[in-house]
Formats: structure tokens, sequence, C-alpha cells
């Protein structure tokens, strides 16, 4: 079979390649799908395109205004000049694509739409979406939308067992449980996320929402303060690179990572003079998590000391747990600002999370 080598580029740089995947395919048709797909059934691609020049489909938001909008809270995925200048073109309303499967002709139209796709990606290098909106509505191309079950969005175990191919968010965990991929796996993730939900400390919405967001961003670095016995559960998303910081006597990290004990000497509703940055963790991370120490009453040191340490070493994005008490709420302010969202617990108590953006 044919085949093109195409250079590897990390993170959304891989968007390099596929906004010119017409220059690769070697194929008069091409389908298209993303690494974290699985087919359910054969495809005829014949059919699945029809007359039209590209078939794609939907997002879960499948209308522009809302789906961009959701891809601002998520660090690195797009920015706010940009979701404006889509808005301005396309309209709110105008069809919010995934381009996690696509079929298409070798076309001049089709061409001309790839072309287009690449430079509006160059303008922002962030995820390929918002771009794919304006070459959509700068182009005249014919796009059918396919039907869900052909790009069906799994975003937990719970799956109807009908599609044609699945588009998993959550990767080798998902697949796992579902039983359609089976690769060689150590059971790591299981073992983690069934053991911290035991524990009862953290809502299961919270840990998704953020081992999603690393999971999805490979050979980012993150620092985890006060792990809650989830270490195993961060280590797994970040792939291991994860540095843990331990209240005094607390646990170690474990599972290989790098760990460092931290006496807070802080007390809430206290303001600190100065708060000064470890030297064992002085270093740049793509993300910072804050899941302590205890802040529950004026006796706990509360979060000054990392939330401080978070708006000096974060690159991409501060995740706060916690956020419903005031003093947290009041530190946050002070070093971070406002939270660009807050996340509330669901099925479990009435503690926040609160998530802040970082960098452009």
């Amino acid at each position: 079979m044919p085949y093109t080598w195409i250079p590897s580029w990390s993170g959304k740089e891989s968007r390099q390649a596929k906004t010119r995947l017409f220059e690769y395919t070697p194929f008069d048709l091409t389908l298209f799908v993303d690494t974290d797909t699985v087919f359910g059934e054969a495809i005829d691609m014949e059919e699945l395109l029809g007359d039209a020049d590209l078939a794609m489909g939907l997002d879960a938001d499948p209308q522009l205004g809302r789906g961009a909008r959701v891809f601002l809270k998520y660090p690195g995925f797009t920015s706010a000049a940009e979701v404006d200048e889509t808005l301005n073109l396309c309209g709110e309303t105008f069809p919010f694509f995934n381009s996690g499967v696509m079929v298409w002709r070798q076309t001049e139209k089709t061409r001309a739409f790839f072309e287009r796709w690449h430079l509006e990606w160059c303008k922002y290098r962030r995820a390929d979406q918002l771009a794919l909106a304006r070459a959509l509505c700068s182009t005249n191309i014919r796009v059918k939308a396919l039907d869900k079950r052909f790009n069906f969005p799994v975003l937990s175990k719970d799956l109807v067992y009908d599609k044609a191919i699945y588009h998993l968010i959550f990767k080798e965990r998902i697949a796992k449980e579902v039983g359609l991929w089976r690769p060689e796996f150590d059971g790591l993730m299981d073992a983690a996320l069934s053991k911290i939900l035991s524990n009862g400390v953290r809502a299961e919405n919270h840990y998704l929402h953020i081992g999603q967001t690393i999971y999805n961003d490979p050979g980012s670095s993150t620092l985890v303060v006060c792990p809650a016995g989830d270490e195993a559960f961060w280590s797994y998303c970040a792939d291991g690179n994860c540095v843990f910081v331990t209240e005094g006597g607390g646990s170690a990290g474990g599972d290989g990572n790098e760990s460092h004990q931290y006496d807070f000497k802080s007390k809430v509703g206290e303001w600190l003079s100065t708060v000064e940055v470890p030297a064992g963790i002085d270093r740049s991370f793509d993300y910072v998590i804050i899941s302590g120490p205890k802040g529950f009453n004026s006796d706990c040191p509360g979060r000054e000391i990392p939330v401080a340490w978070a708006s000096k070493l974060a690159k991409k994005g501060v995740f706060v747990f916690d956020y419903n008490r005031q003093w947290e709420r009041q530190v946050c302010d002070r070093y971070l600002g406002a939270p660009h969202y807050v996340v509330p617990p669901v099925g479990r108590g009435d503690a926040e999370l609160a998530v802040f953006h970082r960098g452009n």
C-alpha cells in the first residue's frame, strides 16, 4: 500500500499535518480518523460522502458559538481573539464540526479548502476546529454532516454498542472499560481512580476534568500540592511527569515521582508578607494542582503559599480545590485574579474547583 511519511509534531503542532492532509494522501477518496477512535463496523466511504466534497461529524456542541466558548475553558485550545474573529466571520449558529473523522475526494475544491484551513490555523496555532470553521466559511466546498454514529463521542464508560466509529475522550481507560480496545495494560488507571473515589475526598467530575486536560497535553509537567491519596491518578494522567509537595510528615508521592515535604507556616485569615518558592520546585510547570493544605478553619494553614507558588510557576493552568471557601477565594483573587470558570461538584459535597488559565 502506498504511504507518505509525515514529520512528527507534538501537541497542537500536530495540526501542521492535519490541516495539510490533502498533500499527503495518495488516494482519490480518503477517510481520516484521529488516533483516539475505534471502529465498530466496516465503513463504506462512497456512501458516507455521497455527492459532497467533504463529510465530517458535528461536535458534541453542534453550534459554533457554544462550542467555541467551551474551548476557552481548556488551557491552550484557543484564545479570546481567535474566538472573536471566528464568531464575527461565521456567526453564532454556524455548524461546529469535529475533524476527528473526515471523508473527502481529491478535487480542486478540497485542495482550496485544505490550503485555507492551514493558513487559518497558522494564525493562532492552537486546536484546529475554529480554523476549520473559518475555512469552511471562506470557501465554497460542499460539506455533509455525518450522522453522529460515525463520530460518536465517548466521555465515560457508558456506551451503546451500535455505533460505527467511537471517538474516545479519555482514551485507554475508557477503551479498556468498554471492551473495544485491549492493549497490554497494567490496571494502574482503574486501581488509581477506584482508590481515590472510595476515599471520598474529591468529586469524580473534578478528577476527570483535570485529568482529561493533562492527559490530552502529552509531555506536559504537573506540580501537585498536598495530594489527597490520589498520586497514582495524577501520575497516570501526566505520564509520570509529576512533582508532589506534601505537608509536613505526609506521604512521599510514591510511584517513582519526585516529591518534597514542606512545612506550611501560614494561617487562614492572616496574610504573609512574602512567599518564597522552595529551591526544590523553583522551575516552570505547565499545570499546578492545589489540593491543600487544609483550610477549613482559622487554625489551618490555608492555601496562600501554594497559590502564590502557582502564580510564579504555572505556564498553562492552575486548578484550586475548595474554591467555595472564603479564604481560598481571597487568596486566589490576590495572586491569580478571577478564575476562568468554576466547576461545581457532582454527587459529592460542595467543594468547588476553580480553573485559572495562564499565559496566552
